[in-house]
């Protein structure tokens, strides 16, 4: 990711994503009091621009995990998001929904 207020690009997991936000770890602590603007790439080069809140954070063997809600996104990185999840995350949505 690329933080909005910061040149250097950090290195993140992205442990669960969905169309209303994502659970993120990366080592340094998000600010929860205002909306955090953020250029993020996945692996396969897909990019997103979005605005997210923190509601939660926490730590965890040294690196921060936080819970993001999309604040502002628009809707083609939102069919993005989609597509990504729809193409690569299949299998894992039916087990969730129809038990393994």
């Amino acid at each position: 990711i690329r933080l909005d207020s910061a040149d250097d690009l950090n290195d993140c997991t992205i442990e669960d994503m969905n169309l209303k936000g994502m659970r993120m770890s990366l080592s340094q602590q998000l600010p929860q009091d205002h909306p955090v603007r953020m250029a993020l790439t996945l692996a396969d080069k897909l990019g997103l621009n979005v605005e997210v809140r923190v509601p939660w954070v926490r730590k965890d063997e040294g690196r921060y995990i936080h819970g993001l809600s999309f604040s502002r996104i628009v809707d083609l990185d939102r069919d993005k998001i989609y597509q990504y999840i729809s193409s690569n995350c299949s299998q894992q949505i039916k087990d969730r929904w129809w038990g393994k």
